[in-house]
């Protein structure tokens, strides 16, 4: 008897690839794979931290889309702390490798994600009596 794969099935096999190629030597497939995370139809908590755990690395360019694979999960809901982010992300900045732009451009997306989700979580009271 044989079974249909559904497109739930075949997002987690993506997945499980890309986590897998994230293990390569070659930064070039991690780099990709970071990218994918981002993209993909993924549980975006696990994207996220993958993304964090790879913003250490040595390869300058796996760094690059570690930043910018974050910005897309940010943008897409991924449950990040962002006030952590933002603080790693100055704090990388500092040492003087903005990673041809993608730090600030980062940073700015996450602060207005992070000022948007406090006022709606936070909304001024105002007084309509």
């Amino acid at each position: 008897m044989m079974f249909r794969t559904t497109s739930h099935d075949s997002a987690l096999e993506k997945e499980e690839v890309l986590y897998r190629q994230l293990g390569s030597l070659d930064a070039e497939q991690v780099a990709v794979a970071l990218l994918e995370l981002s993209r993909g139809d993924v549980n975006l908590e696990r994207a996220a931290a993958t993304c964090l755990q790879y913003l250490n690395d040595e390869d300058r360019c796996v760094r690059q889309c570690a930043v910018n694979s974050l910005t897309v999960l940010a943008r897409r809901g991924a449950p990040l702390d962002l006030r952590a982010t933002i603080y790693t992300l100055q704090r990388i900045s500092m040492n003087g490798d903005d990673l041809n732009g993608s730090i600030p451009d980062a940073l700015v997306v996450l602060q207005g994600i992070h000022l948007s989700r406090e006022r709606w979580v936070q909304p001024l009271q105002d007084d309509y009596a």
